[in-house]
């Protein structure tokens, strides 16, 4: 019983920080209509209205669904459902490991279809009513069937291991937490390697840039950089939507450029390569390896917090089951990474925080002004909407990118106002 009022008791802190913090945010981009000097000529009342009006109806969105799935998984685990679907699945006539692998993937995609109508709606409501969206519907339909099968494939990759590792007749054991440790970690270097030629590809048509002056431009930054690449390419995104972006992706030899078109297409040459200037940053400052660094800390406290609840009876006595593994696999992931994870957010975002501030300041070195990646951050408002400047609390539990009018000050040498 314990455990279940701690769980519920952490789910409910969650939604109500959560609740409160978007509250105090759209109120604020409601109320803020002074345009800030950096931005005088470029967004008038009317633009900062539509901004307010995008990005609080995108927070009412996410916030319905955090409140259906969190009503989900607690009426899932919580009532006798759990129970009547755990001797559903331990019934199945077939492996140990293949009971798993259907408990989690019948799970996922109950899960899936109850939030379903809620992406479908943001989508074709939300992002159709601000110009943003440019899918068909048969075209969203086939990168949800694309994002079920990488899940399903990652799903497979972690489960499986750990459950032949486990089968289902565990104690505690350190060698369990460290070899988990060991495993993740490897296999978050292999998505890593693999994102630019593998995972990328299946969401986006990618062809080499042929604009030729930009891409001896952007070898000859890259190069400057100390870095080598396998190629620079742009991928359809207008096919999708109207957002622009661009990725400095994957390490060794199959790190890649990989730039939205419509970053190509809607952006000076000097904004495209103060951008990737600042992307190349993050490779310098090896950003991306620190953070795996601390993933690899959260995974050795993951896998200790599953190796000290699998052992105890505590918890399945409250999830009115027998000892089970992958029942309490189950449970213990939705706890730490859907629970206890987003407390630890703020401190994430905080740390990403400064290494954008520091990618910034790098891009400003490597091409000898901060002017290009002011301009690009002045058309992302123009462009995409994006908040010049939010609510400080909900900026500092959520944002891994300061605000933009930070930015555009620190790049301008001047004290945060």
């Amino acid at each position: 019983m314990l455990f279940k009022i701690i769980f519920i008791t952490l789910f409910g802190i969650k939604i109500f920080v959560r609740t409160i913090i978007d509250r105090f945010n759209i109120q604020f981009l409601h109320n803020n209509r002074d345009v800030p000097e950096e931005f005088n000529g470029v967004v008038d009342e009317e633009k900062l209205v539509k901004i307010s009006e995008y990005n609080s109806a995108k927070m009412k969105y996410d916030l319905i669904k955090e409140l259906v799935e969190c009503a989900f998984l607690i009426m899932f685990i919580f009532t006798p459902i759990f129970s009547y679907y755990f001797n559903w699945v331990n019934s199945f006539g077939i492996a140990y490991v293949f009971k798993a692998l259907f408990f989690f993937w019948i799970f996922f995609a109950i899960d899936y279809l109850v939030t379903l109508p809620i992406n479908y709606l943001y989508v074709f409501r939300v992002e159709q009513k601000f110009g943003f969206n440019k899918y068909s519907l048969g075209g969203w339909i086939i990168d949800q069937l694309k994002s079920i099968l990488l899940t399903a494939i990652i799903s497979f990759l972690v489960i499986v291991p750990i459950i032949l590792f486990l089968k289902n007749n565990f104690n505690f054991s350190w060698s369990f937490v460290l070899l988990g440790t060991l495993f993740m970690s490897v296999l978050v270097f292999v998505f890593m390697y693999i994102n630019p030629t593998v995972i990328v590809p299946l969401f986006y048509k990618l062809k080499p840039v042929e604009r030729e002056d930009l891409k001896n431009k952007i070898e000859e930054i890259v190069k400057k950089a100390g870095f080598k690449l396998k190629g620079i390419y742009m991928a359809n995104e207008s096919k999708k939507s109207s957002h622009a972006n661009a990725m400095f992706s994957g390490f060794g030899n199959s790190r890649s450029v990989i730039i939205f078109d419509n970053l190509l297409n809607n952006f000076s040459e000097d904004e495209i390569l103060a951008v990737l200037g600042h992307e190349i940053g993050h490779g310098v400052y090896k950003h991306v390896l620190k953070f795996v660094s601390i993933t690899i800390v959260e995974m050795f406290l993951f896998f200790l917090t599953v190796a000290l609840l699998l052992s105890s009876q505590t918890m399945y006595a409250s999830l009115g089951i027998e000892k089970n593994i992958y029942a309490g696999l189950f449970v213990i992931m939705i706890l730490f990474f859907y629970v206890v994870g987003y407390f630890i957010q703020p401190f994430n975002s905080a740390l990403s925080r400064r290494y954008e501030y520091q990618a910034d300041a790098y891009s400003k070195k490597l091409l000898g002004s901060g002017e290009g990646l002011i301009s690009a951050f002045k058309k992302f408002v123009v462009n995409e909407l994006s908040v010049i400047e939010p609510h400080p609390l909900y900026e500092w539990f959520y944002y891994t990118h300061p605000s933009l009018i930070r930015r555009i000050r620190r790049l301008k040498g001047e004290r945060e106002k």
